[in-house]
């Protein structure tokens, strides 16, 4: 999962360091093994939708929240529909899918150089499994025609994406150009009026401060550092401030 607050450039490339690890040991690309990357999504009763009402994105009133449930009524965990709470550019927070992969297969063929291709009993399970979902899975085929002009997304899953030439290029070189590019993407994007639908074009947060490590050092416990902890700390009136019955809604919220 990407997006949740305190997401970064960085945590992004340790999530696909340990996907290609994992791919190292069953002896097959990252690719063929088959994984998702799903985007956040704020859903009433979890402490990412209280997060959002705290930092203004969504609107706490009755018919914001009307609105924004019926946004979210046909939404799905993709990028398309991310809704970002993390406060990062729109240049980071699309990067995020690309560096996760760009990430696990440079792990995969590091650890295929230093160490030899594993021998794997379930490798051409794997394969088979992988032409299996590209014949019936109607998701892949959504993910370049829901939004119009996915064209360098395209371009990025087919050929970029597993590429060895790509794989040995410099971070510092290869990150950038392929950044703006989805950035450029993006841009595209956002001329045509259908693609006005989705989240990550018709909800623009204003400017979020962004959750880092420095902010939640003190804080000793896993617990402690849970969103949950953090959303009671910065948003939780004392029970003298409300009354009965905000305290009561907010018991039934915190239920959920």
């Amino acid at each position: 999962m990407l997006g949740m607050p305190g997401e970064t450039e960085q945590t992004a490339m340790e999530t696909g360091r340990f996907i290609g690890r994992i791919a190292s040991l069953l002896g097959t690309h990252p690719k063929t093994m088959g994984y998702d990357l799903f985007y956040a999504l704020p859903l009433p009763g979890t402490p990412l939708y209280e997060y959002g009402e705290h930092v203004g994105v969504i609107n706490t009133t009755h018919e914001g929240v009307g609105k924004y449930l019926e946004n979210v009524t046909n939404a799905g965990t993709y990028k398309r529909y991310y809704v970002n709470l993390n406060g990062a550019p729109v240049k980071e927070l699309l990067f995020w899918e690309w560096l996760v992969k760009l990430e696990a297969s440079r792990t995969y063929h590091n650890h295929l150089r230093k160490n030899g291709r594993a021998k794997s009993t379930i490798r051409t399970m794997f394969e088979k499994n992988q032409k299996l979902e590209e014949k019936k899975n109607p998701r892949l085929s959504l993910k370049y025609t829901s939004v119009k002009f996915s064209y360098i997304t395209m371009f990025f899953d087919l050929h970029l994406d597993g590429n060895k030439f790509i794989d040995r290029l410099p971070k510092w070189f290869i990150y950038p150009i392929l950044k703006y590019l989805g950035y450029f993407e993006y841009m595209v994007q956002s001329l045509y009026p259908s693609n006005k639908v989705h989240n990550i074009f018709s909800i623009v947060p204003k400017n979020i401060e962004r959750i880092t490590d420095e902010k939640i050092q003190s804080f000793q416990k896993r617990k402690e550092k849970s969103l949950r902890n953090i959303v009671d700390l910065i948003s939780n009136p004392s029970e003298d401030e409300i009354s009965s019955a905000e305290q009561a809604r907010l018991e039934l919220r915190r239920g959920l």
